[in-house]
């Protein structure tokens, strides 16, 4: 049934917020310009300070707007981190049942294997040495589990950073934080950590070779198999170690 709520009018601030950001949106306001001073801001939507302070505030937090004290607040363009932040209660509801957390790891497959791939192609001496020194920070961390669980995470950021795209990295970040249940989880297994460490540099291997083809079917491994163990261990079924060959 529909509710018989009442609807509630906005807050002062909300439709300060609204209106101002109508004009960034719309390109009458720009990256660079100055917004008027609070004062002018209070005169101009008849409202007092407390509102045009609350939507100014609300504004810097969606990235629209850089505050800095006694000065006008000057817009920004929203960064890719921002905008995927933003996004962050929607994704915890959808990941609520089996299937919008399996839709995401599928959608965090397609991502990082095709990133992959990428950086096996173009990838720098300075990319290389990036990624190897993450993953020597991920074996120093072996038998931590807190300080291992980051340097994964630092591992497939060393990859990614590798294609200079904010909105690549962005989403890596973004999908490391949604997925923090799964890491956290998988890697409690006995004996997961050594084998991820075995998998990633697998993946290391195929980018140093400049091996695409390889480079994204050790990712496809990996991720599937992180897949795998996570819903053995939601499930409570217990999963068979299958460590790669060590690189000679």
């Amino acid at each position: 049934m529909i509710g018989q709520q009442r609807i509630q009018r906005r807050k002062l601030y909300e439709e300060v917020e609204h209106q101002l950001r109508e004009l960034i949106v719309s390109g009458s306001l720009k990256p660079g310009d100055r917004l008027p001073s609070e004062h002018e801001l209070m005169e101009r939507y008849g409202v007092g300070r407390p509102a045009v302070r609350e939507a100014l505030l609300t504004l810097e937090r969606q990235g629209f707007l850089r505050l800095r004290s006694g000065s006008p607040a000057v817009v920004t363009r929203p960064s890719p981190a921002i905008i995927l932040q933003e996004l962050t209660t929607s994704v915890r509801s959808f990941m609520a049942d089996e299937v919008g957390m399996r839709n995401l790891q599928a959608a965090r497959r397609l991502i990082e294997c095709a990133l992959a791939r990428e950086v096996a192609q173009i990838r720098t001496q300075a990319d290389v040495e990036r990624i190897a020194g993450a993953l020597k920070d991920q074996e120093d961390a072996l038998g931590d589990p807190r300080r291992y669980e980051g340097a994964d995470v630092a591992f497939h950021t060393a990859i990614v950073r590798s294609v200079s795209n904010p909105i690549f990295e962005s989403t890596q970040m973004a999908l490391a934080s949604w997925l923090l249940d799964q890491r956290h989880t998988t890697l409690m297994l006995p004996g997961r950590d050594v084998s991820t460490l075995a998998e990633h540099r697998a993946i290391f291997d195929a980018i140093v070779a400049g091996d695409a083809d390889a480079a994204e079917q050790a990712m496809a491994r990996h991720l599937e198999r992180t897949v795998e163990c996570y819903w053995a261990a939601v499930n409570g079924r217990m999963v068979e170690d299958e460590t790669p060959p060590q690189s000679p």
